[in-house]
């Protein structure tokens, strides 16, 4: 082992204990299955008993609510692969539950991308991997890092991607300040509310570029089911509220300034990119955010189950202050978050 080799090892996140491996199959079963189960009952009583009624709309913005469980339990399928669990078993899970959140396991390739480069937006909008097969996971280096070499994107969670190169808006916001309120507001009004519709139209246009039709499909279906079961007025208020809810809590999640051009090594930028959400430790915030006030190490040690991070929190402060990130910056609230996302929009807006 050279030199290189040893810093580098030396400067990754401690090794979790054996206990933090362990997969909760029941906080899995009671948390994604009563989701489930709730979402599909909403879903039912909007279709046929109260279809058409008052009680119906209420019922709508319910099932928004608990579609983010579904989409959550996507998320924990894609990090504890390789468990019990093969590439076309996770595959069919994606998929069958993209009927749902209108992301296949095509899309969520994408979130492969967003580990190995957090915080380094390029304003790029949609994945240009065209030809790597859904369930081939990165190769990951001795250090635990991700092999950035072997991928072509960069990190696509991003709110303001639009105006992240120069061109017509950005153009169109630097003539006066009314329109660059608009082009600072518009980037939120279609990434926020519209995240659902956004990815059943890109899951599928990412899936009919490599051939995939049944992944495709799913989507659309998904989405049309919705539609007649409950109606257009319902269908779109479900579909907000699943989009809403989601695009907000995870604002808090990541700095909204690319780290394009500034030289961090792997870990360092996972940390100073990476925040926990500050007001989500009672267990009724854990549930809806799936464990947002542990975000910091979801990105140290992704493959860890989520349930298990709390566990992990003295660690990760720890390794965070060692990349002088202190203790009181390494979470911020929801309004924070979107504070600097907003900040951050207006500030390339007006850029020139």
């Amino acid at each position: 082992m050279d030199a290189d080799d040893a810093a580098s090892i030396q400067s990754r996140p401690p090794i979790p204990p054996e206990s933090a491996w362990r997969k909760p199959w029941l906080v899995y079963e009671s948390y994604f299955g009563l989701g489930a189960a709730l979402y599909l009952g909403c879903i039912g009583l909007e279709a046929t008993l109260l279809r058409g009624t008052a009680l119906a709309d209420g019922l709508a913005f319910a099932a928004g609510l608990f579609a983010l469980t579904i989409l959550n339990f996507q998320h924990e399928i894609l990090h504890i692969h390789g468990d019990g669990l093969d590439g076309k078993a996770e595959d069919a899970w994606l998929n069958l539950t993209s009927l749902v959140t209108g992301m296949n396991a095509q899309q969520w390739q994408t979130h492969y991308s967003h580990h190995a480069f957090t915080g380094e937006y390029d304003g790029q909008l949609i994945q240009r991997r065209a030809t790597k097969p859904s369930q081939e996971k990165p190769e990951l280096l001795s250090d635990g890092s991700i092999n950035v070499s072997k991928l072509v994107d960069k990190d696509l969670d991003d709110y303001i991607g639009l105006l992240r190169r120069e061109g017509v808006l950005r153009s169109l916001g630097r003539l006066a300040a009314p329109l660059r309120i608009v082009v600072t507001t518009l980037p939120f009004l279609i990434t926020i509310p519209a995240f659902h519709l956004l990815m059943v139209g890109i899951s599928t246009y990412r899936s009919l570029s490599q051939r995939q039709w049944l992944q495709a499909v799913l989507p659309l279906v998904g989405l049309g089911l919705l539609v007649c079961l409950t109606g257009v007025r319902c269908a779109l208020i479900t579909s907000v509220v699943f989009s809403t809810m989601f695009m907000v809590h995870i604002a808090a999640f990541h700095i909204p300034n690319s780290v394009e051009g500034k030289v961090y090594s792997y870990w360092q930028q996972q940390v100073l990119q990476t925040r926990n959400l500050a007001h989500g430790r009672s267990p009724i915030m854990r549930m809806l955010t799936w464990y947002g006030s542990y975000h910091l190490g979801h990105h140290l040690w992704p493959k860890v189950p989520i349930p298990n991070l709390p566990e992990l929190e003295p660690l990760a402060r720890e390794y965070a202050l060692q990349w002088n990130l202190p203790v009181e910056d390494q979470e911020q609230s929801l309004a924070a978050g979107l504070r600097l996302w907003v900040k951050e929009a207006w500030s390339l807006a007006g850029m020139g």
